[in-house]
């Protein structure tokens, strides 16, 4: 039963982490494709979030699982306010 359990978390955390990976793709491509068209917008860390991209597509280097969790934590809240304040922005 330990077995099946164990092999059952690997599973969902490699999901988990292709997923992940996939939308910090998407997100520091649309990150990048912003900055080209309005390099005035504030992002915080929006050069880093492009860089993330990189690494990830490219596969630069593994990137530690760590790191990945913490720009869950961290920095995805922020992006999505200041992502929110930007959209509200363009509609008024």
């Amino acid at each position: 039963m330990k077995d099946l359990s164990v092999r059952i978390f690997n599973t969902l955390f490699i999901k988990l982490r292709l997923t992940s990976g996939k939308k910090f793709e998407n997100i520091g491509e649309a990150m990048n494709r912003i900055d080209k068209l309005n390099s005035d917008i504030q992002i915080t860390s929006k050069k880093k979030i492009i860089s993330m991209r990189n690494h990830v597509i490219h596969g630069y280097a593994k990137i530690d699982d760590g790191i990945i969790w913490g720009a869950i934590v961290r920095h995805l809240p922020i992006l999505k306010k200041e992502s929110r304040c930007h959209t509200q922005l363009q509609i008024s």
